[in-house]
């Protein structure tokens, strides 16, 4: 709500300051986790997953009518991508 109030530069500043808070969030959550004993790799897949069930819903109805047809070429780039962003994640 405050963010929407704020001109251009200042919600620039206020969304740095709210993603780093929120990264900050993480870091104390990973911590916690693997602390407690944890396995890394199965933590790395429950934070994929959960962030996919999040994001894909929300996805879905942000860009539901923008949203170009995903060819086989596309398909395989995503494939690709999301390969190395996950094992780089461990």
């Amino acid at each position: 709500m405050l963010l929407a109030k704020m001109s251009g530069s200042a919600k620039a500043y206020g969304v740095v300051v709210l993603i780093w808070l929120m990264y900050s969030g993480m870091h104390v959550m990973n911590k916690m986790a693997l602390d407690q004993g944890m396995n890394p790799l199965v933590f790395v897949l429950y934070r994929h997953t959960t962030a996919a069930l999040v994001l894909i819903p929300i996805t879905f109805l942000l860009e539901r009518g923008r949203a170009k047809p995903v060819t086989l070429k596309i398909g395989c780039n995503m494939f690709v991508h999301a390969l190395y962003g996950f094992t780089g994640g461990v």
